[in-house]
């Protein structure tokens, strides 16, 4: 797998930044849960002819107005902060691969396109801006796309994760590198293969990609 206009990285995965990975460096910081039940008050009819029949207790009333009162709403219920883990880190390593992917098109492969540090840091950010200088280099680009299949595999820690652990068939069988001038296709190894990456949340909550590895070609079925 290597590592502009729209990019193009598909994933399999729904992790809030659509099937197609959008360009926008929003994407990490997932999407707000919209929380909020509305109480509906429904005053029982009293049905007062006797005969022995059951007869309804009459709803709460106001003693200011004489009104029935509202019940009250039900507390909104907190975010699943292992739901959220998962969501972000996901986002952040799909978002990862598009910027990688932006950043690598005609006219020429930009390793210092800012996106890249949207997304990843550390070792993570250095392997992409080695691969995107390579590229510039030998004067190619980046075309087609490339098909992620992300999966979580570890949270840490268990209960309120702040690292994730992310485990990805990638399919580069469709992302080509090309000569930037004549458009001839590069005799690269393409294919699926296993990338391992490890996502931490980081400043100001922020999600991303400090680590990966990626396995040769066929490494995963």
């Amino acid at each position: 797998m290597r590592a502009r206009g729209r990019p193009k990285v598909r994933s399999t995965h729904d992790s809030g930044v659509g099937v197609r990975v959008r360009w926008a460096g929003r994407a990490a910081s997932g999407r707000g849960w919209v929380v909020g039940l509305l109480a509906v008050v429904v005053a029982l009819s009293v049905e007062g002819c006797g005969g022995g029949g059951e007869v309804a207790e009459p709803a709460p009333t106001s003693a200011a107005t004489g009104e029935p009162s509202p019940s009250p709403s039900p507390s909104p219920s907190p975010p699943d902060p292992v739901a959220a883990a998962e969501r972000r880190a996901l986002a952040a390593y799909e978002g990862m691969w598009a910027a990688y992917d932006a950043a690598g098109r005609a006219p020429q492969a930009d390793p210092d396109d800012p996106q890249l540090g949207e997304f990843a840091q550390d070792r993570a950010l250095d392997v992409l801006v080695s691969g995107l200088s390579a590229l510039r280099d030998r004067g190619e680009v980046i075309e087609g796309e490339v098909v992620l299949h992300p999966e979580v595999v570890d949270l840490t820690p268990a209960a309120a994760p702040t690292e994730v652990e992310i485990e990805d068939c990638g399919d580069s069988t469709n992302w080509l590198t090309v000569d930037a001038q004549t458009g001839e296709v590069r005799d690269d190894p393409r294919g699926r293969q296993l990338v391992f990456a490890t996502v931490r949340e980081v400043d100001d909550g922020q999600w991303k990609v400090v680590d990966f590895a990626v396995r040769e070609v066929g490494s995963c079925g």
